[in-house]
């Protein structure tokens, strides 16, 4: 029996539209995928098990989650948490927290407060006070102590090295002149360092961590107003559930 010409047409055409889809789909789960495995890098510093990543990736697949969810389903986790206490131990004192730190902050009575109160606490601490005093000045200055205090805080909430002179005296005054404690100086220096022009240490690292660096030099207007002052969550939510990031995870 021969088929017509028509019905022989429209056949091939169905053939071809299912292997369209199929092709889609297979993309889409390939971009999926690698998707999950570089949230799961840049948030816990960690590939996911197997069984967790099939999961996220054929819920994403069939539109039953969207990027958002799964991004905010991370970072209102306690591994999520837990990472970004131990990056900022070694970033800010050189060290991994240790066990009773990571109890308190993660699960205890530090849990209650943001990253940004953690960062600040850490700044302010003696440790990173006593680290401080390691930094090689020739300047001739009646406490040296505060001077290099002072130092260190602005270099360590700043994202640049240079010209900050004028920072690190207006800092050191304002602490000398009992006008800061340690604790509000650093979290001034977190929240404000960048002044309303140019994002501060802390969003500039969060988005050199999500989008690179040379991306995020180039941030535009309207995501520098989104971002500026706003939480570590708020930032990173933005950050990973944008395009930017989903194209740099297919890379």
């Amino acid at each position: 029996m021969k088929l017509s010409f028509r019905l022989t047409t429209a056949i091939a055409a169905l053939a071809c539209s299912i292997l369209l889809t199929s092709s889609a789909q297979a993309q889409t789960h390939t971009q999926n995928s690698k998707f999950v495995d570089y949230l799961y890098s840049k948030l816990l510093g960690k590939s996911p098990d197997a069984n967790t990543k099939a999961m996220v990736v054929s819920m994403l697949d069939a539109g039953i989650y969207s990027r958002q969810q799964v991004v905010s389903g991370l970072t209102s986790g306690s591994a999520y948490r837990q990472h970004a206490v131990n990056t900022d131990y070694e970033w800010y004192l050189r060290r991994a927290p240790s066990a009773s730190e990571s109890y308190y902050w993660v699960s205890g009575g530090g849990s209650q407060y943001n990253l940004r109160y953690i960062r600040a606490a850490l700044l302010s601490s003696d440790e990173f006070y006593n680290l401080a005093q390691t930094m090689p000045t020739d300047l001739y200055i009646a406490d040296l102590a505060d001077y290099k205090y002072a130092k260190a805080l602005v270099l360590a909430t700043s994202v640049t090295t240079y010209g900050l002179d004028d920072e690190i005296q207006a800092l050191y005054w304002q602490l000398q002149a009992k006008q800061m404690t340690r604790f509000q100086a650093a979290q001034f220096r977190l929240l404000t360092s960048g002044g309303v022009d140019r994002f501060n240490e802390d969003e500039m690292k969060i988005m050199d961590i999500f989008w690179g660096w040379a991306d995020s030099l180039y941030t535009t207007a309207n995501q520098l107003i989104i971002l500026h002052g706003a939480s570590d969550t708020e930032e990173i939510n933005f950050l990973a559930t944008s395009d930017r990031f989903f194209q740099r995870a297919q890379q």
